[in-house]
């Protein structure tokens, strides 16, 4: 499941407090010029040894996130970054579940890269107008992303193509990539529904959550039910890659280890991904443009009698 494999890589790396800058010799930048002042023809000097399309494995995973949330409201997020990986993920359809007492491997911590203080994707609204959303540098415990900014669209520009640009940084010389992201075209869904005035899907924990929508042909679909402490600092996920087939339902066994009585939410999402080999301009990128559906949730078990 490459996309929960991705989300999953990038949150847990955060909640794991993971650590490791580039360290890269030269100018510290990969692909960059020793400034070798004699000549270019010495064996050390990377001007001939090692062209700019050398990235040293580095790759890009970078994501916008349009959201409609029910009963009304939308709103718009994004994360990213360049780094060296460890193999992760795996593929296919099926859901996991992720409790507070869970613990896992997670390898190495990867090395995260410096491309500037900011990172931006641009294109045009449906009525032409421009269209920006600017993602700003973070480092937390040594781990090293950029997430949008304050002061940024609430929305995201609908099955368009987006350009991505850097200034550069310690670890990456500017990047420019043209139509680098593709979004998905508006889309609704038919269940869950909320009651009339209700702003909360009220779940039956012993029926479970079904799911129904007009199928498509994308590779899959994302369903997450994540329910969270009242101080927030204790989460429980259950997360779905399934077929676009147009219905799929989180059954009550899926939901008996999730608490009841608190809010959280449950979001129906579709991808549109870009893969974007290396050149001499910039790393291996991949680029994932989101659309989700989202209603707030509590769950309950219905008593006989």
């Amino acid at each position: 499941m490459r996309r929960r494999s991705l989300l999953l890589l990038f949150l847990g790396l955060l909640l794991a407090g993971c650590t490791g800058t580039a360290e890269l010799p030269g100018s510290g930048q990969l692909g960059g010029d020793d400034d070798d002042a004699t000549d270019d023809d010495d064996a050390t000097d990377d001007d001939d040894t090692t062209p700019p399309s050398e990235w040293d494995g580095a790759l890009g995973i970078w994501q916008l996130v349009g959201t409609i949330q029910h009963p009304q409201g939308r709103a718009a997020g994004g994360f990213g970054y360049y780094y060296i990986p460890e193999a992760h993920g795996g593929d296919g359809f099926g859901c996991g579940i992720r409790l507070p007492n869970d613990s896992a491997e997670r390898g190495k911590d990867p090395v995260t890269l410096d491309l500037g203080e900011w990172a931006q994707f641009s294109g045009e609204l449906p009525n032409g107008a421009p269209w920006a959303f600017t993602l700003e540098r973070i480092e937390s415990d040594g781990f090293l992303w950029y997430t949008a900014s304050s002061g940024n669209p609430t929305s995201i520009p609908p099955d368009s193509l987006l350009d991505f640009e850097a200034p550069g940084g310690a670890d990456l010389p500017a990047l420019l990539i043209p139509q680098a992201m593709s979004t998905p075209a508006p889309y609704g869904i038919t269940a869950p529904a909320l009651e009339p005035a209700q702003d909360v899907l009220y779940v039956d924990g012993n029926v479970g959550l079904p799911f129904e929508w007009t199928a498509g042909d994308d590779a899959g679909v994302e369903i997450v039910v994540a329910m969270f402490s009242e101080d927030g600092s204790t989460s429980w996920v259950v997360e779905c890659w399934t077929e676009d087939d147009g219905v799929f339902e989180v059954t009550p066994d899926m939901l008996v280890d999730l608490p009841r009585g608190l809010t959280g939410f449950t979001w129906f999402r579709r991808y549109s991904d870009a893969w974007h080999p290396e050149t001499d301009d910039h790393p291996d990128t991949f680029m994932q443009g989101a659309l989700q559906h989202r209603y707030f949730l509590s769950i309950y078990d219905e008593t006989d009698g």
